[in-house]
């Protein structure tokens, strides 16, 4: 479950209201069980950050405005009206609103990487 204000805007309320979006029964494994799934051993979970900020470069650029259009997709039909309207306004290339023609843009994005080991299977192995 992901909790938290949705957004916070000059110009709008200090405090939007808070958005609830459950995982569904049809939700990807997460990073290291997908991993453990695949055969994996010896699974660690590391995070990396990164940041990126206006202007933005065109393979940037593209990567968060298709990701913004999938996340509206995906949040979308879980927001009230109101806020739906709003976030529909921040992630549309075409609105003057679009978070990613703000000059002053930063993007802080957390990932999160597994690193494994695969065995390989005995008829491949070196004796």
């Amino acid at each position: 479950m992901l909790r938290g204000p949705a957004c916070q805007l000059p110009g709008y309320p200090a405090r939007l209201p808070t958005v609830n979006v459950i995982d569904a029964p049809s939700s990807p494994p997460r990073p290291r069980g997908a991993a453990v799934a695949a055969g994996l051993k010896q699974c660690k979970a590391q995070g990396v950050v990164f940041t990126r900020q206006a202007p933005l470069d065109h393979a940037a650029r593209s990567f968060f405005t298709a990701y913004l259009e999938n996340l509206r997709l995906r949040v979308g039909p879980h927001l009230e009206p109101s806020l739906r309207a709003l976030f529909d306004r921040l992630s549309n290339l075409r609105s003057r609103l679009f978070l990613l023609s703000s000059p002053n843009l930063t993007v802080t994005c957390l990932n999160q990487v597994v690193i494994g080991i695969k065995s390989s299977p005995r008829s491949m192995r070196k004796t």
